[in-house]
This record gives structure tokens, C-alpha cells and sequence, in this order.
């Protein structure tokens, strides 16, 4: 008993002291890893702050900022200059890479060679450009976008003379100074980014990861931002308890110690520790109980103590171990003159024991003084009862302060408490970081965040500031949009205003998609279409996502308008061409799935452009409007009725049993037109014609049916109009001539496919008949066509306006002809020239006669125009004066096919003409038909005595030519004297 009575004495004491050591151990160890933890901090601040004034001064070479490559000039010389320039800072700073960007974000020079070079190479995208082009210096740790590898990103704005921002000067320095660093120490080291993502660690399988775990949200922000490459980090899992005590799997019983770094927002310099002690102390009450045991067992108690006297030996070399790392750790900090740019004082009870160089040239005291001085010789009054309370309560939480220097400066300072050991004795290491350019940026910032939100106020759009679900700020606009007080909204969940399905949606909204819509309901309970756009933006206190929402209830109803234009005519509102064509491609694709059929018919209202033209628009939309009442009445409602344009219309039938069923809607429709319509009390005759046509019977598509229609229905008006007609594989035939015609006139003329033929006119030369002239008329040979008659192709060149240029072509060729004739010595010649009345319209054809006769320097006597009485029936003033102008200039004037109008007697008394041409119709039944006789002689003698002179035209016969010989008829013109042929065989000499 007595034995075992010492042993557990001993067992007891060596217990007490051992939990003793172990207590005093942890907190030296904790005071080490603070220690290195803060000198980590200051180095990296030190390596930024250092590299931002190197930017800065790159920034502002004149060379930069009178640059020509900076506003598009890329001349080799100025390109040479920049890279020397760039070459040489990247050089004495040891940089990854130097270069230069326009307001646009181009790189235009760079320190690297032509091959690797990253000139052209567009940045704009990234955070460093846009702070700095808005005039702030900025600091970037991303991954490189071209290298793929890290970089520490500094920019800074190039200010011209003019005080224009004219471009941005950037640097890259790689990470690998700051990592050495890290290297130096056992722990594990990071600088990790306000996400807890390591950006640099004395641990490579770290990079890009993050130290704990961060939601899906977060993580895709993160992917999104392309900080660090396109995927989302990938966790390395460590959890932190109240103590500091970090456990995952890369790292068990370990402390941490974090450190912000000031030159970085946000950022923090992490540090993991290992305390080989504390895995004894997390059961401290198996030991006592071990202890009670050694009371009943004496050989246990005799186990017992060995272990303890073992454990209490490799304690001993551990607390020798971490011994050493102070003393490294005071070494470290008796040299930081040599890394920091923070004024450093070391203290105890007895007063300040050490400062460094930076103290001296901060508070401008030297050495010796500021060992002398007190808190209150340096603290301001206001700053002092804040800093002895930090060091009563040895608290190492930063504070701000102002301190005072020898001359009475106040300075604005961040302080930075630690314990730490100084020569082997425990004191306490404060440390001043002048804030004089944080605090006056912060007063920009603050006038900046004033002038946003008055201008967010401004802003149609409603903005929305979140975090973690909570809404941070909003604008006026989004209030109103709501209909909420912004007291309200602030610091309320977003469920407040968004519902859970549009939460969603927001929440998985890429920043850089598309516009989101979606329905949002207001404070009153109604829906408005809403389009959100997200942002994310990174702040120091977290992510953070702006919402710009715009209200597009009246954009959706435009939408809803245009497409309703799209498909309805607005005057008639029937479905208009496009929504004709989606129903019946429709209706074809049933028939084709029940074997059916469908009729489609074509309408064109007979006389409407008459009564649009003549009494105006409005009177015209009125008629439009009552036709389509009309056609309704006729239809079914299963059948489509659709506006195809201008006052043509379709009908679709689906699902008819045989074609003559639509026999019946048309036979409705003509009945209908048959009544007049009454408009502002007008009564106005306007018929239909019909075109009908059968699928499949007649097309396999709509397009051909459409045209079968249509063909059917010019059938119906060639037939008299006011009535229908199906379509015939003979329409089918003329429309396909007609559209064969049309596609080749529109090549004839250039490819030179016409030609003139003239036709002798036969004149009364002293009694005598003489060829004194001709009539130019014009022939078309197609490649395709071969032959073609003018009587076919004219119309065509009227109707499709291809009659400008072809009568250009012809005035030109017969006015050149005429001119070689009168220097061949035919003195008296003149030429003869139809001219369509598209011609009249505007002044081409003053333009073109002048042309012509410059041109062939023909004088104007020569040239004869002919013009058809169809010219005359709606003359107008305009018309008058054009022909006033042409027999001014000394071109004479012809009416052609003259008898066959209404008013023949009065356009010879109105309008200036010098000949009339008596219609063929009348001469070819000279001399035998009494009628025609009496008014060709009464013809002849009425021109002559208005002074005319006159023409007879298709005289094919002796009886003919020698009877209006005998009226004394001043010109003759047909085959009996002579047919049209080219000019190289036109004779001057009568055919005997």
C-alpha cells in the first residue's frame, strides 16, 4: 500500500503537470500560427501594393497616353515604340506579360512575340477592363483565357492630355513569389478568394477548389463568371468548429488562422496548423478513470506511468520544436522593415520597446522619440480610449483609428493587435496601415452609390439587389411596379414578391442568356408579363444578384397586334393572304388523309378600281367592307374566307363531295353582287368574276391551286366578268404562254433580241406618189419563243411597264435611221413612231425624245409620234401640256386608229396635232361599202379644212390605193405598196 501510495502521487502530479504544459503549448502554438498567418498577409499586401504603383506608372508614360495605336491608328513605328516600352517593364518587374488595350477592350500592343502575341485578342468581357475604363485602378486573380494558366491581373486607366480616358495598361505577374512564401512555412498555406476558392497554396492539388462546401447556386455563379475556367469548383470538404479546430479529409486536428488581406477585398490569407497535443486532451476523463484503476491495480498504475513518462517526453520535444518556430517567428518579425509597408510598433506593460522604419517615416518621429512616446501622444482623443481598450482586452479584432504625427497631421489608420514573443518575452505587435486613399475612395464610392441610386430612381426598368434569397435594395421603379413600399421590400425574402416557380426559373437563370419572361403578379393581385435579366456581381461582403425587370405588358400586346396583322387583314378583319395559305395547306393535308377534296375560289370585284379611283379611298374601304358582309352570308362556317389583296378574295371549301358543289356558293355570290351597294347614298354596281378550282383534281399544292384560280377567274372576266368559270388545262395553256412571255420580255432588250422593220408611206408629191417616210415598228425574235407578234408581246410590255424602256430603245434605233437616210440625200424624209400611253406618265418621254435626237442629231421636223386615242379618253391638263412641249419642239403630232373612239372631233380641236390616221377597219372595206366610203371622203375633207393632213393605213388592194388617190388622201401606208422590212432593204423607189 505504501508502494502504490507514491506511485499514485506521482501518477496524479505528473498528470496535473502535464495538462498544464498542454494548455500553456496550445495557446503558444495558436500565438505561432497567428504570427506567420500575419506576416503572409503582409507580404502579399506588400507584392500587390507594390505592383499597383508599377501599373500606375506604366499607365502614365507619355507614349501610352499620346498613343495613335489607342484610337485605331496601327502604324509599325508606333506598334515598335509600345512594345519596346512593354518589353521593358515586364523585364524590370519580372512580369508573366505587359500590354495595352483601346476603350473597346482590343489589345492593340503587348510585350510578347509576333507568334504568341495576344494583340487582337478582345478582353472587354473581363472585371479588370471595366473598373479601370472607368477610371479606377483595379486588381484581378483569374485564370488566363488564352494561357490557361494563373495570373494576378493589375490595370489601370491611360488618361490622355485631354483628360480622356483613351485605354486601359495592364500587367500579369504569376502567383510564384507569393507561393514561395507559402513554401517557407509547415502548415498549409492559401490565399483563398472571398468564396473560400484557392487561388494559391503551398498545396498545388488545392488550386481552384474550395476550402468548404458552397451551394449549387453559388457554385454555378462561380462557373459562370469564368474566374477560374468554366466548371464549378470542386470541394475539398473542411468543416470549422467555434474553436477554430478544422477537420476534413486532407487535414484532421488541425487550427486555423485567417488574415484578410487588405489590397484585396474579400481575399484572406487562410493558414492550417497541426498541435500533435490535442488528440491527447479530447478525452481528458479516460485518464482519470485510468487513475482510479492504478488504485485497485498496481501493476496498471506502474502502465500508467510509463505511458505518461513517454507522452510527457514527446510533448517536451514538440513544445522544443514549436520553441524554435517562435523564435523563427521574432526573427521574421525583427525584419519586417525589410517586407512591410505598415508602420509596426511592438509594446509590453512597461511601454513601446521597438518600432519600425515605416513608423519613423509615417509619424515622423525618429527612433529614439518614438520609444519615448505614450498612446496619447499619438492617438487622437477621439481614437484613444478605443485603442487602450483593444490592448486591456488583448483583443486581435482590426479597428480603425486616427493617429497624429509630429507635425500635427491627422492620419486615418487600420490597427492590427497580436501577441507575440520579443525577445523570449510575451508583448503585444500593433500595426498602422495608412487608409488615407480606402478612406477617400470610400467617399467616392459612397458619392458614387448617391449618384446610382438617384439615377436607378430614374430608370424605367425596376432594379432588385439580392443575397441568399433576401432582397438588399431596390429602385422607385420597382416599387411602382409592384405596387410596394420600398421600407417593405427591404431585407424581405424574395418569396415576398416572386412566386416558387419563378424563383426557380430565376434562380437557374444564366447572366449570360437571354432575357427571362415570366408572369408576375402585383401588390393588388394582378398579372403583368414581366422580362428579367440577371447579374451577378461579386462584392466583399458575398455574391450578389441584380434583377432588371421590365414591365412588357404593352410590348405583348403590339405582339399580339403584329400577329394579328400578320394573319387578318385590319380593313375587312378576315384572315389576310398568309393565314389563307396555313388553312388551306391544312385543308390539303385532311383531304390527302380522308382521300377527299376542296374547292378554292378566286374573286376579283369587276369595275372596283373604277370607284376607288373616282371617288376616293374611304368610298373604296366602305365597298370592301360591305363585299366581304356579302361573302359571308354566302359561306359556311367550317369554310375559310380570307382577303387576298387589294379587292381580290379566296374561298376555301373543305371537304366537298363533288365540284359542282361550289357551283352553289357561287351562284350565292353573283346573286348577292347582283344588288347595288349603297354607300353615302351612292348607289354603285360592282360584280364578281369567279375562278374555281378543284384539289387534287386540277394541282397537288397550294401554290398551283392558287393559280388554277386565278386563271379561271381572268377566264371569267376575258368571258364578260359577273360571272364563274372552273380552270381548264387550256387557261392553263395561255397563262402558261402569257408567264412565258413575261419572264423572256425581261431579257429581250438586253440581250438585243429586237429589231425594227420600217413600212413605206406613200405621200402626194405634186401630184405624184413618193416614199417620202416610214413607220418604225418593232419585231421580237426570242431564243426561246422564236417569232413573236407585237400584237401578243405589246400588251405584255404595258402591263408589266417594260414599255419605258423598249420605246426608249425603238425613238433611239428609228431616229438614228432617219438620220442616215437624210445624209444618203433623202432631205424630206420623216420617221414615224408609235408611243404607248405608259409612256406619258411623268416626264420620260420628254426626256427620251430630247435624248433621241441629240443623240442622232436628227432635226425635230423629221420625227412623226403617234398616239392612240385610248392616250385622250382621261386626258388631264398635264397631258395637254406634254404635247404642247412636243410640237414646240417642232415634232409633229399623229392620232392614231382615228374613228374608233368617242370623241375623235374634240381631241382634234383640243389637242395640237398635225395628222390624223384613219383606223384600218374602215379602208379594208373601201370601195364597195357605201358607209365606210362616206366617212373616209367626210374624214379627208374635215382634216383638210382643220389644216390636218391625213393618213389611210392597211391598204392591201389597187381599188383601195387608186379610190384614196382620188380623195386626195395626203399619206398611204399597207402591203399593196410595200410590207415592213428591215432598213437595209427599205427602197425609196415605188414597186412598179
Amino acid at each position: 500500500m505504501l508502494v502504490i501510495l507514491p506511485l499514485l502521487l506521482v501518477a496524479l502530479g505528473g498528470g496535473a503537470i502535464y495538462l498544464n504544459l498542454l494548455s500553456e503549448s496550445e495557446a503558444e502554438a495558436r500565438i505561432h500560427g497567428s504570427n506567420i498567418t500575419s506576416l503572409l498577409s503582409t507580404h502579399t499586401n506588400e507584392f500587390i501594393s507594390n505592383r499597383v504603383d508599377a501599373v500606375e506608372l506604366l499607365a502614365g508614360e507619355t507614349l501610352l497616353r499620346n498613343s495613335p495605336l489607342l484610337i485605331g491608328n496601327d502604324e509599325p513605328k508606333d506598334l515598335f515604340e509600345a512594345r519596346l516600352l512593354l518589353n521593358r517593364y515586364c523585364k524590370t518587374l519580372n512580369a508573366s506579360l505587359c500590354y495595352i488595350m483601346n476603350v473597346k477592350g482590343d489589345a492593340v500592343a503587348d510585350s510578347r512575340p509576333p507568334e504568341t502575341s495576344i494583340v487582337g485578342n478582345n478582353y472587354g468581357f473581363r472585371p479588370y477592363f471595366k473598373q479601370a475604363i472607368w477610371g479606377e485602378s483595379s486588381i484581378h486573380l483569374a485564370l488566363g483565357v488564352t494561357t490557361k494558366k494563373r495570373g494576378i491581373y493589375f490595370s489601370s486607366p491611360i488618361i490622355s492630355a485631354h483628360n480622356k480616358i483613351v485605354g486601359v495598361a495592364v500587367i500579369k505577374f504569376l502567383p510564384a513569389p507569393i507561393e514561395q512564401r507559402f513554401a517557407e512555412v509547415t502548415g498549409f498555406a492559401s490565399l483563398v478568394d472571398p468564396n473560400g476558392i484557392v487561388f494559391a497554396s503551398n498545396q498545388p492539388d488545392w488550386l481552384y477548389k474550395s476550402l468548404f462546401k458552397l451551394s449549387p447556386q453559388r457554385l454555378k455563379k462561380i462557373a459562370e463568371s469564368r474566374q477560374f475556367g468554366d466548371q464549378a469548383p470542386e470541394s475539398l470538404g473542411f468543416t470549422v468548429d467555434s474553436d477554430n479546430n478544422v477537420s476534413g479529409p486532407s487535414a484532421q486536428n488541425h487550427l486555423l488562422e485567417q488574415v484578410s488581406v487588405s489590397q484585396l477585398p474579400g481575399w484572406s490569407i487562410t493558414y492550417l496548423y497541426r498541435t500533435e497535443h490535442i488528440t491527447s486532451m479530447e478525452h481528458p476523463n479516460q485518464g482519470i478513470a485510468a487513475l482510479s484503476i492504478i488504485i485497485i491495480l498496481f501493476l496498471l498504475t506502474l502502465f500508467a506511468v510509463k505511458q505518461l513518462y513517454s507522452r510527457l517526453v514527446e510533448t517536451l520535444r514538440s513544445n522544443a520544436q514549436q520553441q524554435k518556430d517562435l523564435e523563427r517567428s521574432e526573427h521574421r518579425l525583427q525584419n519586417f522593415d525589410k517586407v512591410s509597408s505598415e508602420a509596426i510598433f511592438i509594446h509590453n506593460s512597461e511601454g513601446i520597446v521597438d518600432v519600425n522604419k515605416q513608423a519613423e517615416k509615417m509619424f515622423g518621429y525618429t527612433h529614439t522619440e518614438l520609444l519615448q512616446l505614450k498612446p496619447d501622444d499619438f492617438f487622437s482623443a477621439e481614437s484613444l480610449p478605443v485603442a487602450m481598450e483593444k490592448v486591456r482586452t488583448q483583443s486581435e479584432t482590426p479597428y480603425q483609428a486616427t493617429v497624429i504625427t509630429r507635425d500635427g497631421t491627422a492620419i486615418p489608420v487600420t490597427v492590427n493587435g497580436k501577441a507575440v514573443l520579443w525577445n523570449g518575452q510575451k508583448a503585444r505587435a500593433a500595426s498602422f496601415r495608412d487608409i488615407t486613399r480606402r478612406i477617400e475612395y470610400q467617399k467616392r464610392l459612397m458619392a458614387s452609390e448617391d449618384r446610382f441610386r438617384q439615377l436607378s430612381d430614374l430608370v424605367a426598368e425596376g432594379l432588385l439587389i439580392y443575397s441568399e434569397n433576401k432582397i438588399i435594395d431596390v429602385n422607385q421603379s420597382l416599387c411602382e411596379l409592384f405596387g410596394q413600399r420600398r421600407e417593405d421590400l427591404l431585407e424581405s425574402d424574395l418569396s415576398e414578391l416572386f412566386s416558387e416557380q419563378s424563383l426557380t426559373a430565376i434562380n437557374n437563370h444564366p447572366d449570360t442568356a437571354a432575357a427571362l419572361e415570366l408572369s408576375l403578379e402585383r401588390a393588388d393581385g394582378t398579372l403583368f408579363p414581366a422580362e428579367i435579366t440577371t447579374a451577378s456581381m461579386q462584392f466583399d461582403d458575398g455574391l450578389f444578384i441584380v434583377l432588371s425587370i421590365r414591365d412588357i405588358s404593352r410590348y405583348k400586346e403590339q405582339e399580339e397586334h403584329i400577329l394579328y396583322q400578320a394573319q387578318f387583314d385590319l380593313l375587312t378583319h378576315i384572315p389576310n393572304r398568309f393565314l389563307a395559305k396555313d388553312r388551306a395547306e391544312q385543308a390539303i393535308r385532311n383531304a390527302d388523309k380522308h382521300d377527299g377534296k376542296l374547292a378554292l375560289m378566286f374573286i376579283d370585284l369587276d369595275g372596283f378600281k373604277k370607284v376607288n379611283d373616282s371617288m376616293g379611298h374611304e368610298v373604296g374601304d366602305q365597298l370592301l367592307q360591305q363585299a366581304t358582309r356579302r361573302f359571308v352570308s354566302c359561306i359556311e362556317k367550317q369554310h375559310t374566307l380570307a382577303r387576298h389583296g387589294g379587292d381580290e378574295f379566296i374561298i376555301i371549301q373543305e371537304d366537298i363531295a363533288d365540284p359542282t358543289d361550289s357551283e352553289i356558293v357561287a351562284e350565292k355570290i353573283l346573286q348577292q353582287f347582283s344588288n347595288p351597294f349603297s354607300i353615302e347614298n351612292k348607289q354603285l354596281i360592282v360584280t364578281a368574276s369567279i375562278g374555281i378550282s378543284i384539289y387534287p383534281d386540277d394541282a397537288n399544292n397550294y401554290s398551283d391551286l392558287l393559280r388554277a384560280a386565278d386563271i379561271g377567274m381572268y377566264k371569267a372576266k376575258h368571258d364578260g366578268r359577273n360571272r364563274f368559270h372552273y380552270y381548264t388545262q387550256e387557261m392553263n395553256d395561255i397563262a402558261t404562254r402569257k408567264l412565258a412571255l413575261d419572264n423572256s420580255l425581261r431579257e429581250a432588250l438586253q440581250n438585243r433580241e429586237f429589231n425594227l422593220v420600217f413600212q413605206p408611206l406613200i405621200c402626194n408629191v405634186k401630184g405624184q406618189p413618193k416614199v417620202q417616210g416610214a413607220e418604225a415598228l418593232i419585231r421580237w425574235t426570242s431564243p426561246v419563243l422564236g417569232q413573236v407578234s407585237p400584237v401578243e408581246f405589246i400588251p405584255h410590255t404595258e402591263q408589266s411597264g417594260l414599255i419605258i424602256p423598249i420605246g426608249r430603245w425603238v425613238l433611239e434605233q428609228a431616229c438614228q435611221q432617219a438620220k442616215r437616210w437624210v445624209d444618203d440625200g433623202q432631205e424630206d424624209v420623216f420617221i414615224s413612231v408609235n408611243v404607248s400611253p405608259r409612256q406619258f406618265k411623268g416626264n420620260d418621254l420628254l426626256r427620251d425624245l430630247t435624248s433621241a435626237l441629240e443623240s442622232s442629231g436628227l432635226h425635230p421636223h423629221h420625227l412623226n409620234i403617234e398616239v392612240t386615242e385610248g392616250l385622250l379618253i382621261e386626258a388631264s391638263p398635264e397631258l395637254n401640256n406634254t404635247l404642247q412641249l412636243i410640237t414646240d419642239m417642232g415634232i409633229n403630232l399623229s392620232m392614231d386608229d382615228f374613228g374608233t373612239g368617242y370623241s375623235s372631233l374634240n381631241y382634234l380641236k383640243k389637242f395640237p396635232f398635225n395628222n390624223l390616221k384613219i383606223d384600218r377597219s374602215f379602208i379594208k372595206e373601201l370601195p364597195d361599202n357605201s358607209d365606210s366610203a362616206i366617212l373616209v371622203t367626210a374624214t379627208i375633207a374635215m382634216a383638210h379644212q382643220l389644216g390636218l393632213s391625213v393618213t389611210a393605213e392597211g391598204i392591201e388592194t389597187a381599188e383601195q390605193y387608186n379610190y384614196l388617190r382620188g380623195l386626195r388622201c395626203d399619206r398611204l401606208q399597207g402591203f399593196y405598196m410595200g410590207k415592213p422590212v428591215p432598213a437595209n432593204e427599205f427602197s425609196f423607189e415605188l414597186a412598179p
